[in-house]
């Protein structure tokens, strides 16, 4: 969706640049001039330009493209740690068992021996395949 919000400034411009607006006036661009969400950068033959976004990597417009100034160009990174998981440490595990079962000193490599035995969950036999 278009807007008439700055998305960001042309840092460099060789040649004939233009914008086209959302509603289909262009003009042309220099260096300094700001962008706007929904514009298309339309470079010549020979032209290029250079945009950087207020919040993002600078793009680069070669000769002869058309690029829309919309937020799939302009998306902003994801922050790869933004929702991993840590794994907990004995001591955080320990803290997590004390808080749900409070008072029973709950020891975690016990409990999962003991919930791999309840399943049947053996080493098996190492004639029969399995390890001792």
């Amino acid at each position: 969706m278009a807007t008439n919000q700055a998305i960001g400034v042309v840092s460099a411009a060789q040649g004939e640049v233009f914008a086209r607006s959302a509603d289909g006036k262009m003009r042309r661009l220099a260096l300094g001039d700001q962008v706007f969400e929904g514009d298309v950068i339309v470079t010549a033959a020979g032209s290029s330009a250079e945009i950087t976004p207020f919040d993002g990597q600078l793009l680069t417009v070669a000769e002869q493209q058309t690029v829309a100034l919309d937020p799939q160009v302009f998306a902003v990174a994801a922050d790869a740690s933004a929702g991993a998981v840590t794994p907990l440490t004995s001591t955080a595990a320990a803290t997590v068992l004390e808080g749900v079962f409070p008072g029973t000193g709950l020891d975690v490599d016990a409990i999962v021996e003991a919930d791999a035995a309840a399943a049947g969950i053996t080493g098996g036999n190492a004639a029969e395949g399995g390890t001792t």
